[in-house]
């Protein structure tokens, strides 16, 4: 599994997700990158 935060952005202004119930679980392996927003 690949996470957000692996790609090392420096921001990120959109995160689309349409994971029929697996949002939370999508935006825990982005919690840093969204941290920087």
């Amino acid at each position: 599994m690949t996470t957000l935060d692996s790609y090392g952005l420096h921001a990120c202004d959109l995160i689309k997700i349409d994971a029929e119930g697996l949002e939370f679980s999508i935006l825990q392996g982005a919690w840093q990158t969204i941290a920087k927003a």
